[in-house]
């Protein structure tokens, strides 16, 4: 996920409805606190405090990811069927 991270920040999509375009940002963002806390569980410096906090911290972002995965996914969907027309040969 770390190589989409600027790309997706950098890329402008344009959706009718707003709400789209920021559920996708927070899913990326989630991924990308979800990449760094995992960076920061392989440092050899940590307590076991710092391991246990982490480890909930990571749990909570992954639990978050896949909600706002699914949220993002609707949204862009509704997007997308709207965009159609019907009876064209992509409905």
């Amino acid at each position: 996920m770390a190589p989409f991270f600027h790309p997706s920040r950098e890329a402008r999509f344009y959706f009718s409805n707003t709400e789209t375009s920021q559920k996708l940002a927070e899913y990326f963002d989630t991924c990308f606190d979800r990449i760094q806390c995992t960076r920061k569980l392989s440092r050899s410096n940590l307590s076991d405090a710092d391991i246990q906090k982490l480890h909930d911290e990571q749990d909570f972002l992954v639990e978050r990811e896949q909600t706002l995965f699914r949220e993002a996914e609707k949204q862009v969907e509704k997007e997308l069927y709207g965009a159609v027309k019907p009876g064209s040969r992509f409905a």
